[in-house]
């Protein structure tokens, strides 16, 4: 296997890899949760080093779960895709949150998020940092 940081360019060693796999904040890029879809962008910064095309290793995942009646949930079909380039986990991302959510696009074409339970709060309103779980990875300490 071999490491990268979240630019795709930089490579890291296992050490400074699994130290930052601990990091929730550091792992995961974008995160979106309503009562209906929990849609994510995680770094992964591994890659088998037998892929040949460098600019090809997957080391972003983006998976979306929907929550079921019981309040339970499930990985949404064929929802898992993985990205070499982390604008294209940030397009998949925003796609999908327009399709699945109330969100919508502003003048400026940016995303404008409704109703993200877990966008992180207002620091000028807050104090503390969001998520202090502690994890032994990103999305351990989640329950779906």
């Amino acid at each position: 296997m071999i490491y990268f940081d979240k630019d795709g360019k930089s490579r890291i060693n296992e050490q400074e890899w699994l130290q930052k796999r601990q990091d929730k904040d550091y792992c995961e890029i974008l995160r979106f949760q309503d009562n209906k879809v929990r849609i994510v962008i995680e770094w992964l910064g591994q890659a088998d080093d037998q892929v040949l095309f460098p600019a090809s290793y997957p080391i972003f995942k983006a998976i979306q779960h929907d929550k079921l009646s019981s309040g339970a949930w499930v990985e949404a079909p064929e929802s898992q895709k993985s990205f070499a380039k982390l604008k294209d986990a940030e397009d998949h991302y925003n796609h999908h949150v327009l399709a699945w959510t109330k969100s919508y696009t502003n003048n400026d074409g940016a995303l404008v998020e409704v109703g993200n339970e877990l966008a992180p709060p207002d620091p000028a309103k807050t104090e503390g940092k969001y998520g202090d779980e502690e994890s032994s990875d990103c999305l351990s300490g989640w329950s779906w």
